[in-house]
């Protein structure tokens, strides 16, 4: 299953959502409906599964399609890249370079918290640089620091 969001012309709109008007123009980008295969400048777009329409729309690489780190690697710097996605008591999970979101890496709050300066409720849903390798990362900094 891979639920996109697809073109769909205007009738086709109103045969799937028949209690509702649809919000067409004529003037959006050239697509083909997922569903008939006629062309449409209706700018109409569904998410649906591209597995369960006739004329499924060609795959493209949406950036906002990823989980976010999907694509960290250490910075010729040296600096790692680290991704808080959530939190149990004090410890973190967290996307890095060689943990992903199918297996988060384990990390303390409160070292992080302390290594950045910020209370240990901000550290969750942050994204911050470390250093270190697979194995031990200290010194944790915001990526994006509203301080400086």
């Amino acid at each position: 299953m891979s639920w996109k969001a697809q073109a769909i012309c205007v009738d086709c709109w109103h045969r799937a959502h028949p209690a509702h008007r649809a919000p067409a123009r004529e003037d959006g980008p050239q697509d083909r409906c997922v569903m008939c295969g006629n062309e449409t400048r209706a700018g109409l777009y569904e998410r649906l599964d591209t597995e369960a329409v006739p004329f499924p729309a060609p795959d493209y690489d949406d950036p906002f399609d990823r989980p976010l780190g999907y694509d960290y690697e250490v910075l010729p710097d040296g600096r790692v890249p680290v991704w808080i996605m959530g939190g149990i008591g004090d410890q973190a999970r967290a996307v890095t370079p060689w943990r992903k979101h199918d297996n988060p890496a384990t990390l303390s709050i409160a070292e992080i918290a302390r290594d950045a300066g910020i209370a240990p409720g901000e550290v969750v849903g942050r994204e911050f640089f470390a250093a270190g390798d697979e194995h031990k990362l200290t010194d944790f900094r915001l990526k994006h620091d509203p301080r400086k």
